[in-house]
């Protein structure tokens, strides 16, 4: 995955340079105080991503080292927004940040970005829970890929018929989701990838779609702002993404090991070996090993062993539909949230009193 984002990052920079911008006005912005800004922030922040995304795997209270790393990341970015705000020209427009709408806009993209781990995490994990091979899985990723372009063309064809479908888009994106996430969530040890083609086209389709409605709901902020804080736009556009890639990896796998821990103990308790369901089924697996070992104690132990992956595979399973809940719940919450924001929006658009000085109508509809 590195070496494919290296790859493509190296053919976007072939493309700007052989595709020239034509010449405009340029003016001087950065100055070598920047260069201590962003030593502070690309520390900081890498010092958090590297947390994140080794947390759940060293798990989270075992490795000292990750509370020490965490500690400093924080107190890195602390240090340079303090030292930002108090610039005569910040490179981040800490101000603008902290002001209500785009705060909201930030947190926003954040939990949309943090509800797309459900592909990554959630039906990866899933199949790879039930022990699905690479190959068997093509199929499935070739229809990922053709839903994620259809999501490209019709983010584009409905920004194109007006500005103002970004909200229907922006809404549409948590609809999805949540559609996908149910229909997830009803995952069985009998699922296949099949199973999954509907519900993660869908998804697919929500995250092209996302990054669209995503950019022009921050542009709209930005015009309102002006472009002197395009840095500070891509800034949080870019860190936006990325910590919520990692920290909705982090949350949701570290909720479906502590789900599954839960559902294995809960599904060993039930396994009596005086119930004669249980007794019957570990004679039936001890049998099957009959052929290759002889050692009747043997046979018992390969039998127990069997019974502890499928008891394992199903409490992984379970855990997998808790966390396509989770996401369902939390895409329902913050759909809500939006259709809330956004009527309250329009009413203090249709209030307010029509000057030379209002945004112009699509900047102002896009928040």
């Amino acid at each position: 995955m590195s070496a494919l984002e290296a790859g493509l990052a190296v053919a976007s920079l072939a493309a700007v340079l052989i595709v020239r911008i034509p010449p405009g006005i340029r003016i001087h912005t950065f100055e070598w105080k920047d260069i201590v800004s962003f030593l502070l922030f690309a520390s900081g922040f890498a010092l958090v991503v590297a947390v994140l995304g080794l947390g759940r795997l060293e798990w989270w209270f075992d490795r000292p080292w990750l509370g020490w790393a965490l500690a400093a990341g924080v107190a890195l970015i602390l240090i340079g927004w303090t030292f930002e705000h108090y610039r005569e020209n910040p490179l981040v427009d800490t101000r603008w940040f902290l002001t209500g709408g785009y705060f909201r806009f930030a947190i926003a993209i954040l939990f949309v970005r943090m509800l797309l781990s459900e592909q990554p995490v959630g039906s990866t994990g899933l199949l790879q829970a039930l022990g699905m091979a690479p190959e068997q899985v093509q199929h499935l990723y070739v229809i990922v890929a053709f839903a994620t372009v259809a999501g490209v063309l019709a983010g584009a064809v409905m920004l194109m018929i007006s500005p103002k479908l970004v909200i229907i888009q922006s809404l549409g994106t948590l609809i999805l989701i949540a559609i996908g996430a149910w229909m997830d969530a009803h995952s069985t040890v009998q699922t296949a990838p099949a199973n999954l083609y509907v519900s993660q086209a869908l998804i697919g389709f929500a995250a092209a779609m996302f990054m669209g409605a995503a950019v022009i709901l921050g542009i709209g902020q930005l015009v309102q702002r002006g472009f002197g804080s395009v840095i500070t736009f891509s800034v949080t556009f870019g860190v936006t993404q990325v910590i919520g890639g990692v920290l909705g990896g982090a949350i949701l796998g570290t909720f479906q090991i502590w789900r599954a821990q839960h559902h294995a103990a809960y599904l060993s308790e039930t396994l009596v070996g005086s119930d004669p369901q249980v007794a019957s089924l570990l004679q039936t697996y001890s049998g099957a090993f009959r052929s290759s070992i002889a050692d009747p104690a043997g046979q018992s132990l390969q039998g127990l062993s069997t019974v502890a992956q499928q008891v394992t595979q199903q409490a992984n399973v379970l855990a997998f539909n808790d966390v396509f809940w989770l996401i369902f719940w939390v895409a329902i919450t913050q759909l809500v949230l939006t259709v809330i924001f956004t009527l309250r929006t329009m009413l203090k658009m249709r209030n307010a009193p029509k000057s030379a000085d209002t945004p112009s109508a699509a900047g102002a509809a896009a928040i």
